[in-house]
């Protein structure tokens, strides 16, 4: 069955996974980065490292468990993309009204400056967002766009 939207072909989806794929795997390895080389996430926000190592572990379980159940895991790799980029991004809207987050000794600016100006950062954040798209395209069913495909019985007509 071929789909055709936008004149693009979406039988051809299995490069598309083989990108997510990369992207992923892309983005555990600057999880990791950032947790063996940024000092100031456990001085300033322990619990944010914490989070990272969840996030990171998740991904890194759902790369090997994906062969098994390759629907359930863009599914959850489509939730967790979208929960990491949200959250990187409350950091800095939240950090002026909601100290809860476990931001301790840093301005809004001076936290503006650290995560934004480090590439890995930066870099992970457009992994996710960019994860959370080939999500969406890898998976119609996860769009919004409801796409109707025709079967055809040939028994009776």
């Amino acid at each position: 069955m071929e789909i055709h939207i936008a004149n693009f072909n979406w039988s051809k989806i299995k490069s598309i996974e083989i990108i997510l794929t990369v992207f992923i795997v892309v983005s555990i390895g600057l999880g990791i980065n950032i947790l063996l080389t940024d000092e100031h996430i456990y001085e300033h926000a322990p619990s944010h490292a914490y989070t990272l190592m969840l996030f990171t572990g998740a991904y890194a379980t759902i790369l090997f468990l994906k062969k098994q159940n390759g629907n359930l895991a863009i599914r959850a790799v489509f939730f967790m993309s979208g929960t990491l980029a949200l959250l990187m991004n409350l950091d800095i809207l939240t950090a002026s009204n909601i100290p809860i987050f476990g931001i301790k000794g840093l301005s809004v600016e001076e936290l503006y400056q650290h995560l934004y100006g480090s590439f890995y950062f930066d870099f992970l954040l457009v992994c996710q967002l960019l994860i959370f798209f080939l999500c969406l395209i890898s998976k119609p069913s996860l769009s919004i766009l409801k796409i109707k495909s025709k079967s055809y019985n040939s028994v009776g007509r």
